[in-house]
């Protein structure tokens, strides 16, 4: 399941948390960047709580990965709201996306330099 919701008004930044429950796997993928484009367009920051996430999927994970580009395209902020799960850094791992303990050089791939995520 995926919700979004919107803190603040027009006059003031609004903050978006977008949040992700149980699986995050292609079967939900329309529903996940349907809510990442209206918090791109209806916020200023979105913080982005995985706490309650069982699966995540290469799909999905290719969806942050835009959306955090996206963002960043204009001036918008993007961060996860607490720590990530360890099986979201595991997929990170998995899709080459995380090397060796270390986030592949900013030149290879900047999808997931969100503040918030410590590997």
């Amino acid at each position: 399941m995926i919700e979004l919701k919107i803190k603040g008004g027009r006059s003031r930044a609004q903050l978006g948390v977008l949040t992700l429950r149980e699986k995050l796997t292609v079967e939900y993928a329309k529903d996940l960047k349907e809510g990442l484009l209206k918090a791109l367009e209806n916020t200023t920051r979105l913080e982005i709580n995985m706490e309650n996430m069982s699966e995540i999927d290469l799909t999905c994970l290719q969806l942050l990965c835009s959306a955090n580009r996206s963002f960043k395209a204009v001036d918008k902020e993007i961060a996860f709201a607490g720590e990530p799960p360890d099986l979201f850094k595991q997929a990170l791992i998995e899709a080459g996306l995380y090397r060796t303990g270390r986030p592949a050089p900013e030149s290879e791939n900047d999808c997931f330099r969100i503040s918030g995520l410590s590997l």
